[in-house]
């Protein structure tokens, strides 16, 4: 679908975009409050402004989102997205770091400290955190206010007297003995219920003391507590995109209308939203296996976290429970989340399996009636149900390969896909030499030659797009008339010149082209055919010539 139109169906919500090339490779992600308004931006005449977007936009070939609650997850996600698939054009905004989180050392006297690195080494993390300050402000609360030790574990075995944290009435000096492992226990089981977010009565407390400090004219402190309430406010808000967790987990939602049905799985990993992935199906049967069903089939040749969650409860669930733990050789549980943070996961995944399969319902409708109006148009014999490009690409006359690249319903269809070598050089006038009419002729040759099989891998197509101008439709005409094949629409598409508009398309036996409009649906379907089949023609050229030069190096 042309770009523009697919960012008119994109949400206004938060989320995260990923700009892709024609390979399908991550070029840029970005995050938004509004996804159609922040997209859309991209794509206007005036464009976004910075120099490396207007070369980021002249390679972006499709637009993927994921919707997130909150602006807040979106830039979560963002980052997770940023480490996952290292785009280019992120360059000048992405590092190595991480958020912030707060950790608790495993120690009979443990220590709360700020830290970007998060080990497999007993320590209990809260987090994470998008800003510094607000980690930082709250280490320092807590090292306050629950009067924690800041001072490492050497120090804390060789210390013979209090330090100046203690004298500041910062630290109950476990150093030397001055608070017993019980005591200080409590204080960390309270600084936990803090960091849980169970924080009600401390925050009760502080107020107090603001108030307090107030009544004794202390009017620094009672500030300087009015600012930590504020900040543990802010910095406290829960998360449900990112959390500090080893268990690998997959969130399966689905949407349903009728016999069509859109599955949602998000793939979380080490506590965070590494993937999201949509299926959709039709013609199921609305009965209670659909969900066992779909999970045995999903993960036949799949990965299988530690924990599945499910929006519901279903029969088989107990026996799949014990067939993926097998497999797996470790215990995996299909959960059914009520409440909390899993709950709020499946919600999620339901809110984007419910917009994948609204989007892809009216980009269906959309492509039905862009394929209409180009038979219309074209005066085409067939509904463009099946279409195939074909395309040369060579290097001095060298390396010379052809593509066929094959669109069912306006959709790429890999299978389909087929490359050719074609011959160095024809014999013309006696003389062998490269000939661009002749290499689609021989080409076109070879493919035709497979219609009427019944092998599923050569079905015959409805339309047939040449790269090219009058010339080359007349060479492929001439070759589907030499094999007598009259029902196959066929049309060719010439690039526009340079005191042209746009790209004209070529009918055999009419001497003029026709113009389908530079903002066309019909127009960019087959601009976008046409530029595939280039890529896919190119991209094998290029793997030749590897060959040939690791060969001959």
């Amino acid at each position: 679908m042309y770009l523009p139109e697919k960012v008119k169906d994109f949400p206004h919500a938060p989320g995260v975009y990923l700009m892709k090339d024609g390979d399908g490779k991550v070029l840029y992600v970005g995050k938004a409050i509004d996804l159609r308004k922040r997209v859309g931006s991209y794509l206007k005449e005036e464009g976004d402004g910075r120099y490396h977007i207007q070369f980021l936009m002249k390679r972006v070939v499709d637009i993927d989102y994921v919707m997130t609650d909150s602006e807040k997850e979106a830039l979560l996600l963002e980052n997770t997205f940023i480490k996952k698939y290292n785009p280019r054009y992120n360059i000048h905004l992405k590092d190595d770091k991480t958020y912030l989180s707060i950790k608790l050392t495993k120690h009979d006297f443990p220590r709360v400290l700020a830290t970007r690195q998060i080990k497999k080494d007993g320590g209990t993390y809260f987090g994470p955190y998008t800003s510094a300050q607000s980690a930082h402000e709250t280490v320092e609360f807590l090292e306050k206010h629950f009067r924690l030790r800041n001072c490492s574990d050497h120090e804390l075995a060789n210390r013979v007297r209090p330090c100046l944290q203690h004298q500041i009435h910062r630290c109950d000096a476990p150093c030397v003995g001055l608070i017993q492992k019980e005591a200080y226990a409590d204080l960390i089981q309270q600084t936990k219920l803090f960091l849980k977010g169970q924080n009600q009565d401390l925050l009760r407390i502080v107020k107090d003391e603001m108030v307090h400090h107030a009544a004794h004219e202390e009017y620094e402190k009672a500030a300087a507590a009015r600012d930590l309430i504020h900040s543990l406010e802010e910095t406290l808000e829960k998360q449900k995109i990112e959390k500090h967790t080893w268990i690998d987990q997959d969130v399966i939602a689905v949407f349903r209308e009728g016999e069509e049905m859109t599955w949602c799985v998000m793939m979380i990993r080490q506590g965070k939203v590494w993937e999201t992935k949509f299926h959709h199906l039709k013609g199921l049967e609305d009965n209670d296996d659909v969900m066992a069903s779909f999970l045995n089939q999903h993960y036949q040749e799949r990965f299988l976290p530690d924990e599945i969650l499910v929006p519901y409860d279903f029969p088989l669930k107990d026996s799949l429970t014990q067939i993926f733990s097998e497999k797996k050789e470790k215990k995996v549980l299909i959960l059914i989340p009520q409440k909390g943070d899993k709950k709020d996961l499946i919600d999620l995944a339901f809110r984007n399996a419910k917009d994948a399969y609204e989007h892809r319902a009216q980009k269906e409708v959309g492509i039905q009636e862009t394929l209409l109006k180009l038979q219309e148009e074209l005066g085409l014999q067939n509904f463009p149900h099946r279409m195939e490009c074909f395309d040369i690409s060579t290097l001095s006359g060298q390396f010379n390969v052809g593509s066929l690249v094959c669109f069912l319903n306006g959709v790429p269809e890999k299978s389909g896909y087929r490359k050719f070598k074609i011959k160095k050089s024809y014999p013309v006038d006696g003389v062998f030499q490269p000939n661009d009419f002749l290499m689609m002729k021989e080409m076109l040759g070879r493919r035709l030659k497979h219609v009427g099989e019944e092998d599923i891998k050569w079905q015959k197509p409805d339309l047939m797009i040449i790269d090219g101008g009058k010339g080359q439709l007349n060479i492929v005409s001439a070759v589907m008339e030499e094999l007598n094949i009259r029902d196959i629409d066929l049309i060719s598409l010439a690039k526009e010149k340079e005191n042209e508009t746009q790209d004209k398309v070529f009918l055999p036996g009419r001497k003029n082209p026709i113009l389908l409009g530079k903002h066309a649906n019909s127009l960019h379907l087959l601009m976008r055919i046409r530029d595939e089949a280039h890529r896919f023609a190119i991209t094998y050229n290029r793997k030749l010539r590897g060959k040939s030069f690791l060969k001959n190096s």
